[in-house]
């Protein structure tokens, strides 16, 4: 969803944990559409009620009871499209990491598409290499060998 980038608290570098927020956006026309479809459920949970009652005792016809029903599923749908895009709002961690990239800052405008942050896993990074045909009789299968990676200290074995 789109939305004013109103809390970005993570660092380049930083670890994350799964489900720990990493962005929270402006919620005010969201929160304002959330507000209104809870209180047309209110309301028609309210005449449901009474349309019900009136019913019963046969002074609403069938097309009155029939159309209370349908107000009170199409309000339970609004106020659940609301409530899910409530849950837009807050963006989580998918897994934990390490924050590698950061694409967007607080007051920027997040659009659909376009990223934000990026992590990656640590454990699940991968080098590949080219190896110059002249070397490659002295490399054998599952051979450990180390690299220098820029940002990296020291080396590390792969």
């Amino acid at each position: 969803m789109s939305g004013r980038i109103t809390l970005l608290p993570v660092v380049l570098g930083q670890r994350v944990k799964a489900s720990e927020r990493l962005v929270r956006l402006d919620a005010a026309e969201i929160t304002a559409r959330l507000d209104q479809a809870v209180a047309s459920l209110q309301q028609a949970e309210r005449d449901g009620k009474r349309v019900a009652s009136l019913f019963e005792q046969q002074a609403v016809t069938r097309a009155e009871y029939d159309a209370s029903e349908v107000r009170h599923r199409v309000a339970l749908g609004g106020a659940a499209e609301a409530k899910a895009m409530m849950s837009y709002v807050e963006i989580l961690a998918p897994f934990d990491g390490v924050v590698a990239r950061k694409w967007a800052e607080v007051g920027d405008l997040a659009l659909p598409g376009k990223p934000l942050i990026s992590i990656e896993d640590p454990s699940a990074l991968q080098l590949e290499a080219d190896v110059p045909q002249g070397i490659l009789s002295h490399i054998q299968q599952d051979a450990r060998l180390a690299a220098r990676v820029d940002g990296v200290s020291g080396e590390v074995t792969g």
